[in-house]
């Protein structure tokens, strides 16, 4: 019997770790003795020595299968109540805020995809500038899609300075994902107009709405990487770890044209970190860790999903560059209303003979890459992390 190639096999002291990509599944064996009697059976028993080609259809199979959950990303604002030293939109229109019109749209345009092409649950991604400007639109929208009687789940990134727990009581199935890291960095950062750091004020925030948080209403914390914070992680984590936090996200600071302040730390340095150090804090202040899987998709490739910007134009995904579109949902609509069919948005580049080639079929890191996504600058470099030292230490401190 022959391992298939989507299992990697990684050398750990005396050891191999086997890690079956298709299923996230791990096995600790020892070096010489790993296709013995009894390792073939446990292998075998969890898809280690299947075979490649029905492995090869079964992703495609799954990769363009009919999903029925919709998802939308609605950027609310390009306003924002901060000038982050960092931030990739500085040079973004700032005034510009979604009207009732382009929600009403957004309702509509759900009501169509529910009606007649089966999907049974909504995910709305509410996205700026910062969205929390916008907690009067937020509501209505919510009272608009309350309506339809489907589930749906929102997910919101804030900076959390207007985080009260009267607006989060409002809404149900939610997640906030708030930007934060210890305070020096923090207030250096991200400040207001005046030059005032809001680590004090998030944190206080967060503070008061802990009551609150439950399994319906969640917060997470993004943590981006820079040369000056780095080493403070677990500095961080000591400060949250009595909060109701359900995840930390590790980010890479990117660099931009119009940064005010520049990320000194290479990326390679980041992905060596990100691949040794993280773990081993994560599990230590008890949040969960999570190995690459085959289970993500790109929204932006879904048939009918989309990114509304608070103007009314649309994009594929929050990848989507607002300068390369200018269809509007309310053509898409208007256009539906004449024709009793939906506009396939994007149909070209949501091709999926592009993202998934030869090259990539025959690659084994397939079912963790998931293809050459349009928003990939160097469509191979898919990880945060370099994958084998990810997995040696995932394994070292799990496998115990």
């Amino acid at each position: 019997m022959k391992l298939s190639k989507y299992v990697l096999k990684i050398p750990y002291k005396s050891k191999i770790i086997l890690y079956n990509t298709v299923n996230d599944m791990i096995v600790l064996c020892d070096y010489k003795d790993f296709l013995n009697k009894k390792s073939k059976e446990i292998l075998k028993a969890n898809g280690f020595f299947d075979n490649d080609n029905e492995l090869l259809q079964k992703y495609m199979k799954q990769i363009t299968k009919k999903r029925t959950q919709l998802d939308i990303t609605i950027s609310l604002t390009e306003g924002c109540n901060l000038c982050c030293k960092y931030c990739s939109q500085s040079s973004v229109k700032k005034n510009s805020y979604i009207t009732k019109e382009v929600l009403d749209d957004i309702v509509e345009y759900v009501k169509i995809c529910i009606k007649n092409y089966g999907y049974k649950s909504l995910s709305i991604h509410l996205f700026g500038g910062e969205p929390l400007l916008m907690q009067k639109e937020i509501l209505y929208l919510n009272d608009k899609l309350e309506k339809l009687s489907v589930p749906v789940n929102y997910y919101m990134d804030t900076n959390g300075v207007l985080l009260k727990k009267e607006f989060i009581s409002k809404l149900n199935n939610i997640t906030f994902c708030i930007t934060l890291s210890e305070k020096s960095d923090h207030d250096n950062l991200r400040i207001t107009e005046g030059n005032i750091g809001t680590y004090d004020i998030i944190m206080k925030n967060i503070k008061d709405v802990q009551d609150v948080l439950d399994v319906s209403h969640k917060m997470m914390i993004r943590y981006n990487v820079n040369h000056l914070n780095i080493n403070r992680l677990e500095e961080f984590l000591k400060k949250i770890k009595d909060f109701k936090i359900t995840d930390i996200v590790v980010a890479y600071t990117d660099n931009y044209d119009n940064n005010v302040k520049t990320n000194e730390l290479s990326y390679m340095q980041y992905k060596k970190w990100n691949s040794t150090k993280v773990i081993p804090l994560l599990i230590k202040y008890g949040y969960p860790v999570e190995l690459p899987t085959s289970s993500y998709y790109c929204k932006g490739y879904e048939r009918y999903s989309l990114k509304v910007f608070s103007d009314g134009r649309i994009g594929m995904c929050n990848a989507y560059d607002i300068n390369k579109t200018k269809t509007t949902l309310n053509e898409v609509i208007e256009d539906y209303k004449k024709t009793h069919i939906l506009k396939e948005s994007f149909k070209e580049e949501r091709n999926l003979s592009k993202v998934i080639d030869n090259q990539c079929k025959k690659c084994k890191y397939l079912y963790i890459c998931n293809g050459k996504y349009f928003c990939r600058e160097k469509p191979c470099e898919f990880l945060d992390y370099d994958i084998e030292k990810y997995i040696k230490t995932y394994v070292e401190n799990t496998l115990k």
